[in-house]
């Protein structure tokens, strides 16, 4: 009688994990970038909302960032070392670190000096609900009419950018 309890038991938790694992996979597929450029509400002393009404129906660039992550670093410097080439590019700075943090860092690396770079921030929570993971850093390429082109995990290349911008 115990082993068939045990046996069930362990059945029992091994169904119970492959269906939480089912419904964790299709909450983040869900809640992924699938597609267009969500409309969020930011906190941003330049413009309240993410969306291309913001944007003057340019390409965006939306990257997620943590201003002590050494990736995030070299993103930012290697951009601004290249602003010609994103010009015409608005580049979205979201962050989870609170908004002092988030105007150090963009003094420090000169994104201050660019009108097109705009630097915001969200909870946690609200970047994971609405583009499906909070890694950093994290970019999402859109075209002029919100479309996704392209989504990149970890640092980054600018010409991989660039690629994307033409």
């Amino acid at each position: 009688m115990n082993k068939k309890l045990g046996f069930y038991l362990l059945l029992l938790v091994f169904l119970m994990l492959v269906s939480g694992r089912i419904i964790y996979s299709h909450y983040v597929k869900s809640n992924s970038i699938t597609g267009n450029l969500p409309h969020v509400l930011l906190n941003s002393p330049e413009v309240n909302w993410l969306n291309r009404n913001s944007g003057y129906a340019k390409k965006t660039i939306v990257l997620f960032f943590h201003p002590e992550c050494e990736h995030c670093q070299y993103e930012a410097k290697t951009i601004v070392q290249q602003k010609e080439a994103f010009k015409d590019v608005n580049l979205w700075w979201v962050s989870i670190a609170d908004t002092v943090a988030v105007k150090a860092f963009s003094k420090q690396y000169g994104l201050d000096k660019l009108s097109n770079a705009y630097m915001a921030t969200l909870p946690a929570e609200k970047i994971i609900s609405t583009f499906g993971s909070s890694a950093i850093p994290h970019l999402f390429i859109y075209d002029e009419q919100e479309n996704l082109l392209k989504e990149f995990k970890g640092e980054t290349k600018v010409e991989a950018l660039l690629k994307y911008l033409k």
